[in-house]
């Protein structure tokens, strides 16, 4: 009787042996896989968020410290402001201050300056309003899709027949400032009158937003009541985009677009909508020819 207990003892003694050594290959076993997983971590952060993807994208392509390097056709990486975007060069023909219509009369324009030469007004068409600052306080507008749907018809302000020599100055419905909450930047680039065309956006989402024209003037004389305002908004748009040097006939393309609060008068461009000239690139045309013009604070959010 007692042989037959140390047996079953010996017995059971063996199988807890065998159950423990069991339990210890799957602990060796987990403690392997989690290793593996921790090593391949090392290696790509396992970072579970939205802009991953987009690095691996764009990881190749080569970052660059001023958008005054980028020629068309080349894709490259800039860091704003602690974000990094995908910035594409695309070639531009300026807008000139002529019409496309076959027949119509070459409208004359100032040849001061030539291309990047100078931060100076260097147009004609309507001059004096475009750099001067409409007078009152600003309406403010959560979003640029409200300001737009407040603004007069094309039509309404085509009908005006206002001048566009280079006294013309601002016709009524045009002495008003606006402040704009959130719009976005998807693109810009430098005209011959030295003026900066930025094309906003009424969302970040290129395929459905709609589009509209904003202006980071050439500066007026040093001596002008608009000066101070127009050189500060200048230089912080020309400092956050580290513009360095001339960007003429270029347009870089943001992805994403930039996002901002922009402050500025609103104003009709009339010779435009006179000739039927389209503004802007044409993957990006604004649907009119109401403009912030000039603009005269701009915020990078």
């Amino acid at each position: 009787m007692k042989e037959l207990w140390h047996s079953r003892k010996s017995m059971y003694v063996n199988s807890q042996l065998t159950f423990n050594n069991t339990i210890m290959k799957q602990v060796i076993f987990i403690f392997l896989l989690a290793g593996i997983f921790l090593a391949s971590c090392a290696s790509d952060p396992c970072k579970n968020n939205k802009d991953k993807a987009d690095t691996t994208k764009v990881k190749h392509k080569k970052t660059v410290q001023a958008l005054d390097s980028i020629k068309k056709g080349d894709t490259v990486l800039i860091v704003l402001n602690g974000k990094t975007y995908e910035v594409a060069g695309i070639e531009s023909e300026p807008e000139k201050e002529t019409s496309t219509e076959a027949g119509n009369k070459m409208l004359k324009a100032s040849t001061t300056n030539k291309p990047c030469e100078s931060e100076s007004f260097d147009g004609s068409d309507r001059k004096a309003a475009k750099l001067s600052i409409a007078p009152g306080r600003a309406t403010s507008y959560n979003t640029l899709a409200d300001f737009i749907q407040s603004l007069p018809a094309d039509a309404d302000m085509g009908n005006l027949n206002i001048p566009t020599g280079p006294t013309s100055n601002r016709v009524a419905k045009e002495k008003h400032n606006v402040h704009i909450l959130k719009a976005y930047i998807y693109t810009y680039t430098r005209e011959s009158d030295q003026d900066y065309h930025v094309i906003l956006g009424t969302t970040d989402n290129k395929t459905t937003t709609i589009f509209f024209n904003m202006e980071i003037s050439g500066l007026p004389a040093s001596n002008s009541n608009s000066y101070a305002k127009l050189k500060s908004t200048r230089d912080a748009f020309t400092g956050f985009f580290k513009i360095h040097g001339c960007v003429y006939g270029y347009v870089p393309v943001f992805n994403p677009p930039v996002e901002v609060e922009v402050t500025g008068s609103i104003f009709f461009d009339a010779l435009h909508y006179t000739h039927h000239n389209t503004i802007g690139p044409s993957w990006y045309h604004p649907t009119s020819y109401w403009e912030i013009h000039p603009a005269t604070e701009i915020k990078f959010n």
